[in-house]
């Protein structure tokens, strides 16, 4: 069975989700003020692989950004906030 899964991030800089093998990311969102990756899951009952997230803020510095770039996300809670998601 096929799917399509959220998964709402962390205000976070580095955190993991478990995304089935062979699942696809579709986007990056703002839902309801939380940053939303949404993915495409061909086969529900796949083997669940870790997978790390980045979320970089727009202003701060960083040692290093990693990861692949999958969107930039506006939040408007308590003034505009821009992060920028990456998966690695």
């Amino acid at each position: 069975m096929q799917a399509i899964w959220k998964f709402p991030l962390d205000p976070v800089l580095k955190q993991e989700i478990g995304v089935p093998k062979d699942s696809r990311i579709l986007c990056v969102q703002n839902q309801n003020e939380v940053p939303v990756i949404w993915v495409l899951v061909p086969d529900v009952g796949a083997s669940v692989l870790p997978t790390t997230i980045f979320v970089y803020v727009t202003g701060k510095q960083y040692e290093k950004i990693e990861g692949e770039y999958l969107g930039t996300v506006q939040l408007l809670k308590g003034g505009l906030v821009v992060v920028h998601v990456f998966v690695g």
